[in-house]
């Protein structure tokens, strides 16, 4: 199979240098016709360079693993490993290789939502040890929160509200013995480099939030969005679900998409 790079010339792929920053930045045009129109291909290209370099394990991940990753984000709409935390590119190792997990952030999931055009409103809250809370379900449902407590003390329970743009109203309310399994779950939360770990307060708040989906009018992006982030969990790799422009963006760029491709290491000047 042969490609062409940016010159229009055809590069047959055994004489490519094949490192994931080099494949990265031939495959900017692709990530800039994903992108929706209020993100920029430039941008996306140099934040996904970035994260090689801060998270150096990323560099060991199989070519089609990372790739797919970028671009599944990019389809989102949603930049990795910045302030943001919108979403999160992870390295983990799995079945003798390195292998690019996405997890989307709180962040990620609100923006999602707010895109599909038919929520007015959704927000997530963590209810800690003091607060007055309250909750009835059933035909006449509330909820109540006082946030009177500790700001530091434990979580004991996290809930997520939603207004529809016809007015009607959902929520959704998780103990801390239901997150906590939805963690334990997940793979690589052991590592300190976890978001689990590193930012417990919005994956909690992510966690009400993807289960306040179910009960949401479903979207495209809210689809391909739940069935990416939910992968790991269930021990299954994220390339199996690719959408399929993203599968024929890889396979005309030379990226074996049900292979474990691995890179070429870097080489320091």
């Amino acid at each position: 199979m042969t490609v062409t790079d940016n010159k229009g010339q055809i590069v047959p792929v055994q004489q490519r240098k094949r490192t994931l920053a080099a494949e990265l930045v031939e495959l900017k045009p692709e990530i800039s016709k994903a992108l929706p129109s209020h993100l920029d291909g430039e941008r996306m290209t140099r934040i996904a360079l970035t994260a090689l370099r801060t998270t150096p394990k990323l560099n060991q991940c199989t070519l089609p693993s990372f790739l797919g990753s970028v671009l599944t984000l990019a389809q989102l709409g949603l930049e990795p490993n910045t302030p943001l935390a919108q979403a999160y590119l992870i390295p983990r190792s799995s079945k003798g290789s390195m292998q690019c997990t996405t997890m989307i952030g709180y962040a990620g999931m609100l923006d999602i939502v707010y895109r599909s055009g038919k929520v007015a409103l959704v927000y997530a809250e963590v209810v800690r040890e003091g607060d007055i809370f309250d909750y009835d379900l059933g035909l006449d449902r509330k909820l109540i929160h006082k946030p009177v407590g500790d700001e530091d003390a434990s979580m004991t329970h996290v809930y997520a509200v939603a207004e529809l743009m016809n007015g009607h109203k959902a929520f959704v309310v998780l103990t801390a013995n239901q997150v906590i399994k939805r963690k334990l779950s997940a793979q690589g939360t052991a590592s300190a480099s976890s978001p689990w770990n590193s930012y417990p307060e919005e994956m909690w708040k992510k966690s009400a939030v993807r289960a306040l989906w179910k009960y949401l009018p479903r979207s495209p992006e809210i689809a391909q969005a739940v069935s990416f982030d939910e992968a790991p969990e269930f021990g299954k790799k994220q390339t199996e679900f690719l959408t399929p422009e993203v599968r024929e963006t890889l396979e005309h760029h030379g990226v074996d998409v049900d292979g474990d491709e691995k890179p070429e290491a870097e080489v320091e000047a």
